[in-house]
């Protein structure tokens, strides 16, 4: 923990004992920091990255790692030279190193400067990027991506108002006005190498509008297609490179908070309300974040007009709400990551004398099933089948109350017509593998038939893919 904060004992305590209170169930969860702004990333080893600010012995960038052995950090001392900084940004690269864009403001000066740093494994080199940057609220946004080359792209919102593009291509920087007043909240790169922008329009005096922008080779387009009134918009992309974004907005005439997803077609945009608030009785978002998983379904988080911290999960076109707690005063910075699996990572913050950053991911196990070998013998009174299946936890939490289960099929679909051969008991730890080998006596010839092995949980503890636990095998 952080013992050069020098708070109270009993405080620390108090705040873990906060992110593993009962509300917070299956969820680990840590104090990273006195501090604010916090922004964080999940690499592909499944490592949350988490930068945010801190002015405790000097305003500086306060770096902190989670994984399964628990919290690494923070790491100071970035030599930037912090005085005032106001928008972070973070992604991890191809060795899951950590690159983070920093907006800091000289005290006293009005001058605004943008930041680039990566980290080498031992501390931080920084760049200078620009200085010719906005003068009002929308030096708040800022966003960064990295390309198939590790190369960063940068999003942020220029002194001449517009949304601009600085890119580095390994020796020099370049930069790109897009000419729309657009300030990014979200950012993808297609496998063509366009990239595309979601955002909220900059109109002074007039209600925000979404946003979505894309460029290619210096030439960008897009459009403003509808009207949002908390959180800022997310984009993903689908399997066939359609840009799709998730947003929030309000319904009259009782004007309840819902979230909205908008696709575009290739000319024009379509809208859909994917999740009433007011239906899971939180028709009020006091601050609200987005993320989709890898195919595509939509977790959001939110802190509701109670103060309550509420996660949602779509599956499918069904929604689950789990409130995470209540009477907390959460502030309004919430940071939200999903892993490989597609579970949860967040920081936020909460008051109390100070400001301190908190981390919470959720844990569940996810059982996979994968085929070493199956050999079939048949012999004048009996057919024998011998073989290894390697079960594998590749979640976040043990595993433990499973069984394999081993059926006879005609095909390689599970169905309640097929012939139950034996079970067996399972658990593993997480990140854990294990080898299952087994021996079956069936009646006849199975030649040309499947054998399934199906993990399932005798009594349902909760996974995070339901879909990767049946494998099936053609026996020769």
């Amino acid at each position: 923990m952080l013992a050069c904060l020098r708070r109270p004992l009993a405080l620390m305590i108090g705040l873990v004992a906060l992110a593993a209170s009962p509300a917070f169930a299956g969820w680990k969860g840590a104090v990273v920091g006195l501090d604010e702004g916090g922004r964080l990333t999940v690499d592909s080893a499944g490592t949350s990255h988490i930068v945010s600010f801190t002015a405790y012995g000097g305003f500086d960038l306060a770096y902190t790692t989670y994984n399964r052995r628990g919290v690494r950090g923070p790491r100071f001392k970035t030599n930037v030279g912090l005085s005032d900084a106001l928008a972070l940004a973070i992604a991890t690269d191809s060795k899951n190193r950590p690159h983070v864009a920093i907006i800091n403001e000289v005290a006293g000066k009005f001058v605004f400067q943008l930041y680039y740093l990566d980290f080498n494994g031992h501390g931080w080199n920084s760049q200078l990027v620009d200085t010719a940057l906005i003068n009002n609220a929308y030096l708040y946004y800022l966003q960064l991506i990295l390309d198939p080359n590790d190369h960063p792209h940068l999003f942020y919102v220029a002194a001449n108002g517009f949304l601009t593009h600085a890119f580095f291509d390994g020796s020099a920087w370049h930069f790109e006005n897009t000419g729309a007043a657009v300030a990014p909240t979200s950012v993808r790169i297609a496998a063509d190498g366009t990239v595309h922008v979601a955002g909220s329009s900059i109109t002074y005096g007039q209600p925000t509008q979404v946003c979505e922008e894309r460029g290619l080779n210096g030439s960008w387009t897009g459009e403003c297609f509808d009207y949002s009134d908390v959180g800022d918009p997310a984009i993903t992309l689908a399997p066939d490179g359609t840009p799709e974004v998730v947003y929030g907005g309000m319904v009259p005439p009782t004007y309840y908070d819902v979230v909205k997803m908008a696709r575009f077609d290739g000319a024009s945009w379509s809208t859909q309300i994917i999740f009433d608030g007011n239906a899971f009785g939180v028709p009020d978002f006091q601050t609200v974040v987005y993320a989709f998983n890898s195919a595509g379904a939509v977790t959001i988080m939110l802190a509701d007009g109670s103060n309550d911290l509420d996660y949602v999960v779509q599956d499918g076109n069904t929604w689950a709400l789990t409130n995470l707690g209540s009477g907390f005063n959460y502030d309004s910075d919430l940071s939200l990551a999903l892993d490989s699996a597609g579970l949860p990572h967040l920081t936020f913050g909460i008051i109390y004398q100070d400001i301190f950053q908190l981390y919470a991911a959720l844990t569940l196990p996810d059982l996979s099933a994968q085929w070493q070998s199956v050999v079939a013998h048949t012999y004048p009174l009996k057919t024998v089948i011998t073989g290894k299946l390697l079960a594998s936890n590749i979640g976040t939490a043990p595993a433990s109350g499973y069984t394999v289960n081993y059926y006879l099929s005609t095909d390689n679909q599970l169905d309640p017509s097929d012939t139950l051969l034996g079970s067996a008991k399972l658990a593993l730890g997480a990140g854990q593998h294990k080898v299952v080998t087994f021996k079956f006596f069936p009646s006849g010839t199975v030649s040309g038939e499947y054998l399934i092995a199906a993990i399932s949980p005798n009594n349902p503890p909760g996974v995070v893919n339901p879909n990767n636990n049946v494998a099936a095998f053609l026996i020769p």
